[in-house]
């Protein structure tokens, strides 16, 4: 970041990887090991095991995942908004966020057949099957390692 004098000051040292960067905020993992780190934001910690290239920002929030599991090529969808994290759904494919509120998700993913369950979160617990047997959702972020 830049101070008020013009210079540049260190926010984080022992970086392994920056994700993102928005006005202001800078997001960004530490201690990778196997493609998962520490997220931090401008030096206050998110969540572990992260899975690198995950983050897709979404409004004043971020969407990310944890818990990869290489296998299944699916994870825990999170979304932090500045002040908590909340779990969206779990063994997540792939997923695109309109807003906070708003999030398609591709869940229990099939490599073999390249199919899943899409589903939908409108800000409640409980997510709203859409269909099934579907392949991709276009545009969104997909978990692959």
């Amino acid at each position: 970041g830049e101070s008020s004098d013009g210079t540049c000051k260190t926010v984080a040292e022992n970086v392994d990887s920056i994700q993102m960067l928005t006005p202001g905020k800078i997001y960004y993992l530490t201690d990778v090991y196997e493609s998962a780190g520490e997220l931090y934001c401008n030096e206050e910690y998110i969540n572990s095991d992260v899975f690198v290239g995950s983050l897709t920002k979404v409004n004043d929030a971020v969407a990310y995942a944890v818990d990869y599991d290489s296998n299944k090529c699916q994870a825990t969808l999170k979304l932090y908004d500045g002040k908590e994290n909340r779990k969206i759904a779990d063994d997540v494919h792939a997923y695109y966020a309109f807003d906070e509120k708003d999030i398609a998700v591709l869940e229990d993913y099939n490599m073999d057949r390249q199919e899943g369950n899409l589903k939908y979160y409108s800000g409640r617990n409980e997510l709203v099957e859409i269909d099934e047997d579907v392949t991709a959702i276009f545009g969104g972020t997909v978990l692959y390692y």
